[in-house]
């Protein structure tokens, strides 16, 4: 591979997870159900890295 297609790769990994990290701020603040959100989160990471299974987990306070 040559280092121009290995730097292209960098950038565009680089730029689908600042694509990640912004729809799930957007999600953060647009969600006010806490289990929706992580059911959001969760499956936005699944997707993105391609996964068909996934879990998530809360540790904590649960305020209803």
């Amino acid at each position: 591979m040559t280092t121009q297609a290995t730097t292209d790769q960098m950038l565009e990994r680089r730029v689908r997870q600042l694509l990640l990290l912004q729809e799930t701020a957007k999600k953060v603040n647009s969600i006010l159900d806490l289990e929706q959100l992580l059911d959001k989160i969760v499956g936005g990471v699944a997707e993105a890295f391609g996964c068909n299974r996934t879990a998530g987990t809360s540790q904590g306070p649960h305020y209803e």
